[in-house]
């Protein structure tokens, strides 16, 4: 196992057996000391967790090119965000 910590809250857990990666608070300033998130970045992901109701720990564009790269993806996150998430097509499911 893998853990990669991006700025201020992404982490990144990898488990190389079966190749999967679950993303936990991808936020705006996590990915922007490397010109933000392009699509295949970040490719075999099966879960991203957000825990927190404030964009630095959700960019809702890179959240798009996420799911556009790893169709599969389930997104955890609280009732207040998936809200937020399903105002811009973006489906999750609630845990708290």
């Amino acid at each position: 196992m893998k853990l990669i910590k991006f700025r201020h809250s992404a982490l990144l857990i990898e488990e190389y057996e079966e190749n999967k990666k679950i993303l936990i608070n991808p936020g705006k300033a996590s990915f922007s000391h490397i010109g933000g998130i392009s699509e295949g970045f970040l490719k075999d992901l099966v879960c991203i967790i957000i825990n927190e109701n404030d964009n630095l720990y959700y960019d809702i564009p890179a959240l798009k090119k996420i799911i556009k790269s790893n169709k599969k993806i389930k997104i955890f996150t609280t009732a207040q965000i998936k809200e937020l998430l399903a105002n811009n097509r973006i489906y999750s499911e609630i845990v708290e």
